[in-house]
C-alpha cells in the first residue's frame, strides 16, 4: 500500500504556499519527501489559477497539498492537472456522487464546484527532476449557507449525501485514488488519463464562450483535449483551435 506522509495544520494562509516555503529552507530537500501531504483545517489564503481566492471554511472543506516528483519533460506537467480531476472524479463516483469535469481544473456536481485543483512547479536548485505541488480543495462538509457565500455555484460531498463525512478518511482515501492517476500520468500514459476525461467532461454537447489569454471572447464548442491536456475547441466557422489557456463559460 502507498505511503503518504500527511501533515496536519489548524490553519495555513494557503498549503501549496507552505509546502513551497519549506522546500525553499536549506534542509528542505532533505525533510520533505514525495508524496508529503500538507493538509489544513482552515485555509485562510486559499488560491485557484490566476491567483483567485478560495474560500475555506474551518472543519468543513478538505485542503491539501501534496509534493510529487517526475521526470516527464516540461511540456508534460499540465497533464497532472487533468489526471487529479479525473482522480477525484472517480473517487466521488465512488460514493455515489455524479460527479464531472470542466477545463481545466474543476470537478463539478450538477453545475455546481465541488472541487479545485492547482498545480505548481515548485523549482529546486540542487535537484535534476521537476517537483510538483499539486494543490486541492474539495467542499466535504460545507452547508448549504455556506455554499451560498461563495460567488459562485458551489456544492459539497455533505449537501449531496445528507450526513457529515470524516475529512482525514476522505483525504486518505483520496490520495490512493490520486496516486493511481499520478502514476498512470508519470508512466506518460497520458492518453488514458485523457480518454476517462472527456467521457466526464461536463460541457463536451454544450455551446462555450471562452476568453484567451488574449481577451478576445468567442464561443466554441468542445472538440478534445490535447496531447497534454490542451483545450482543443470547434469555433462557429470549423475551425479547430488548440488553448493552452483560457477561460470558459457554458
Amino acid at each position: 500500500m502507498a505511503k503518504f506522509n500527511i501533515i496536519w495544520f489548524d490553519e495555513l494562509d494557503s498549503t501549496n504556499t507552505y509546502l513551497k516555503n519549506l522546500l525553499s529552507l536549506p534542509s528542505g530537500h532533505q525533510d520533505t519527501k514525495d508524496w508529503t501531504v500538507i493538509a489544513a483545517k482552515k485555509q485562510a489564503l486559499g488560491r485557484g489559477r490566476k491567483q483567485r481566492s478560495w474560500l475555506s471554511f474551518e472543519d468543513k472543506n478538505l485542503t491539501f497539498s501534496v509534493l510529487i516528483k517526475t521526470e516527464l519533460d516540461l511540456e508534460k506537467l499540465s497533464g497532472i492537472t487533468i489526471a487529479a480531476g479525473v482522480a477525484v472524479a472517480e473517487y466521488l463516483k465512488g460514493k455515489g456522487i455524479a460527479a464531472q469535469l470542466k477545463w481545466p481544473n474543476d470537478v463539478m456536481v450538477d453545475g455546481k464546484k465541488i472541487c479545485g485543483i492547482l498545480a505548481e512547479l515548485a523549482s529546486v536548485e540542487s535537484f535534476n527532476s521537476n517537483y510538483i505541488i499539486l494543490g486541492i480543495g474539495l467542499n466535504v462538509n460545507m452547508n448549504l449557507s455556506e455554499a451560498s457565500a461563495i460567488d459562485k455555484p458551489a456544492t459539497s460531498m455533505s449537501i449531496v449525501l445528507g450526513e457529515a463525512l470524516n475529512l482525514d478518511a476522505i483525504l486518505r482515501e483520496l490520495l490512493l485514488k490520486l496516486k493511481q492517476y499520478v502514476d498512470t500520468w508519470q508512466k506518460d500514459e497520458f492518453a488514458k488519463i485523457k480518454k476517462e476525461w472527456q467521457l466526464n467532461c461536463a460541457h463536451a454537447d454544450k455551446t462555450l464562450t471562452i476568453t484567451n489569454i488574449k481577451g478576445e471572447v468567442f464561443t466554441a464548442t468542445f472538440d478534445s483535449l490535447g496531447a497534454n491536456g490542451e483545450l482543443v475547441v470547434k469555433r462557429e466557422d470549423g475551425s479547430l483551435e488548440t488553448l493552452i489557456e483560457a477561460d470558459l463559460k457554458y
